[in-house]
């Protein structure tokens, strides 16, 4: 049985361990094995104090070189330990096979990468330190570094009243600080290359791995951040640290799970082992898209471990460039010569009636296949004849609605080919709308009574009037459990910043893939001509102090829901320039309906809904309401359809009656929010019928 990627700390030693389940099959080498299931096994935690070494600045720091007509190469440190010899420390069976796997993920997207391996009794701390010293001098203004490490940390008790995670080398002790580094050496070690003007990708697959705080402890940056962070580790004294000079590379860093959580193995059909989550992460930098970004990365890895649905490793994602991109890419072409028997090819995507079909083909390409995969699952050597191309892959599942069906060949010299087809498969109303849930949060803030703003008169009615109706017609809830069951309300008055910051971080925990969530607000907005941001103001909000900016919504909140559609409806002045850069949604012209809302359904969507431009609006003007509020009442009440997008509603109702109403002066926009993860959906509002509930 394979074990976890570390042993469990004492203080948290109730810690459930990470249950893994079947993954799919994949092509890059075939899923179709179990997870193995992390170690119950564990040794004592080592005894004795540390105290944090530095390393010395003048050894690992050098002027970076940059040059306008430089070109950037790819450089990496991959370490990958499986025995500790010296330790109590269960065997690991995949991180060998892991660095084995990034390397060749590496090289096929970047063939000219300089790329050091560090494998069992190579990964001594001398030797990783070592690497990373000379990537410190050797790295450039525009490489990119990747440092990989796959194998056990542990918790180490500092000199004071803190403890801090460690990754360790093959020459790491039972008891004592021998063969560790800290993570706090490891960031600056990691500064030193960013000092070069290189931006570092660090991906760390071991158990509690967040706890590392790489990110924290280099000087703050504008962090993008999938998952939230837990309370701050020990910080170095000020004159200690490696501080990060002007021009300096990005950082993005990977961390296979959360501070608290255990990171599993997974085992494929031949015997390898794998960690699960440096085997989605090798899948998704094979099949990322040219030009991908850090960003793009890190979703596509998060959706090739969603292979495994009953899994509770949750990887955490930081970066200060969040859209830099990957690498240099090697891309599979597009050429692969197909004949596609079962099901039929027509015009425009093929509609099948059931989500479960057998496909059968033909490979027409000379040459000969190693491995054929349809949707990331490897056809059986019984069911593939390598001499004809024939090919027979049965129970291939699709949701109901829009998708792919992805044919990828990989030949004997290792180049790939693949064809990528359109599926639309039937279903009802329900099954295409999916078994989410549909959440509101309304905030409506009136009273800046204790503030220099004026007290507004309808945001109350507003959010009392809109609730009612998303409940009532629409099935929108307005409470929510979290992780543990507590339920909290969604429906804020007067509130604060520490409130509604509150509420949002509930929200990035509990909602699920599935959900959708309608944020409604009310309330004053203001625009700083000098960051040129727009701002929320709560109720506790002054000119300057707990205001919140249009980045932290979308950064912070909106960029890590895990729900797949959210729009914001922001009801105040300049809530147009809460996204500033985000494209117009447009009208929708030409498609059929139904088939356009099935796409819309299928992609993630972050939007805003604004009541004006980046100008003022009106508080009232709509019988108690606001005239924005009441157009939007208005339109909600009276579509016809059971199932329509945001843009219909638009489109159809609120523009003209707000932009033309004589008592104000608006213009209301509907855009997409730009760096949020939108992917060009649309919101789509579900009446209760459609669903067939009362």
């Amino acid at each position: 049985m394979a074990n976890s990627r570390t042993v469990v700390p004492y203080h948290r030693i109730a810690l459930l361990l990470v249950t893994l389940a079947l993954l799919a099959s994949w092509s890059m080498p075939a899923f179709a094995g179990a997870i193995r299931v992390p170690s119950s096994a564990t040794p004592p935690p080592p005894q004795g104090e540390w105290v944090e070494t530095w390393p010395d600045p003048a050894q690992i720091v050098g002027d970076s070189i940059c040059s306008p007509d430089r070109k950037g190469n790819v450089k990496g440190l991959l370490i990958g330990i499986q025995k500790y010899p010296k330790t109590k420390f269960p065997d690991l069976d995949g991180s060998s096979n892991d660095v084995a796997l990034l390397n060749q993920a590496i090289l096929e997207r970047y063939p000219a990468a300089s790329v050091t391996t560090l494998r069992n009794e190579q990964g001594t701390t001398d030797n990783i330190r070592s690497v990373l010293r000379r990537l410190g001098v050797e790295a450039q203004c525009g490489d990119f570094v990747v440092f990989y490490y796959s194998g056990h940390s542990r918790l180490t008790k500092t000199l004071g009243n803190g403890y801090s995670y460690h990754l360790m080398g093959v020459d790491a002790e039972n008891e004592g600080n021998g063969g560790v580094i800290p993570a706090l050496e490891l960031s600056q070690l990691l500064t030193s290359i960013r000092n070069r003007g290189s931006h570092v990708l660090a991906v760390i697959d071991t158990s509690h791995a967040a706890a590392l705080r790489l990110v924290e402890n280099q000087e703050p940056l504008n962090i993008w951040s999938y998952k939230k962070m837990l309370p701050e580790e020990i910080t170095p004294k000020a004159e200690e640290r490696i501080t990060l000079r002007p021009g300096a590379g990005g950082l993005s860093v990977f961390y296979a799970s959360k501070d608290v959580q255990q990171a599993g193995e997974y085992e494929r059909t031949d015997g390898k082992s794998y960690g699960l989550f440096s085997y989605s992460l090798a899948a998704a930098l094979t099949t990322a898209d040219p030009g991908a970004s850090v960003r793009t990365l890190a979703l596509k890895t998060k959706e090739y471990m969603g292979h495994v649905r009953e899994t509770r490793q949750h990887p955490v994602y930081q970066s200060t460039d969040p859209d830099a991109p990957i690498l240099a890419p090697q891309q599979p072409s597009s050429g692969l010569k197909l004949e596609l028997h079962d099901p039929p090819v027509t015009r425009g995507a093929i509609r099948i009636g059931k989500n479960k079909f057998t496909v059968k083909g033909r490979i027409k390409q000379p040459g000969k296949i190693v491995d054929l995969s349809i949707n990331f699952r490897s056809v059986k050597p019984a069911d593939f004849d390598r001499k004809t191309g024939e090919f027979t892959m049965r129970d291939v599942e699709m949701k109901p609605g829009q998708n792919e069906l992805s044919v990828l060949a990989t030949f004997s010299d290792f180049h790939k080919e693949v064809m990528v087809i359109p599926v639309a498969v039937e279903g009802n109303l329900e099954q295409i709308v999916g078994s989410g849930k549909q959440y509101v949060l309304t905030i409506a803030n009136s009273d800046y009574s204790k503030t220099s703003y004026t007290v507004l008169k309808t945001p109350g009615n507003d959010v009392k009037e809109i609730s009612t109706l998303l409940a009532g017609q629409y099935g929108f809830a307005s409470s929510i459990k979290d992780r543990d069951g507590n339920q909290h309300n969604l429906t804020l008055v007067d509130a604060s910043r520490d409130k509604i910051t509150e509420v949002m971080e509930v929200l990035v925990d509990a909602l699920r893939p599935e959900d959708s969530l309608l944020v409604y607000y009310a309330g004053h907005g203001i625009y700083d001509e000098t960051s040129q941001q727009a701002f929320w103001v709560p109720v506790d909000g002054s000119r300057r102090t707990k205001l919140i900016s249009a980045d932290e919504l979308t950064t912070r909140f909106f960029a890590n829901m895990q729900a797949r559609h959210v729009l914001v409806v922001s009801d105040s002045c300049y809530s147009g320039a809460l996204s500033r850069g985000g494209d117009t949604v447009k009208e929708r012209t030409g498609e059929d309906r139904s088939r356009y809302i099935e796409r819309m359904l299928a992609k993630q969507t972050r939007q805003l809904l604004s009541s004006g431009n980046n100008e003022p609006v009106a508080d009232g003007g709509g019988n108690n309401h606001s005239i924005f509020a009441q157009a939007l009442i208005e339109g909600l009440q009276e579509m016809d359809e059971t199932l329509f997008t945001v843009s219909d509603l638009f489109y159809g109702h609120i523009k003209t009656r707000v932009a033309g109403a004589r008592s104000a002066n608006q213009s209301p926009q509907l855009q997409m929010i730009k760096k949020s993860g939108d992917e060009g959906g649309e919101f789509v509002f579900k009446k209760k019928k459609a669903l067939g509930t009362p």
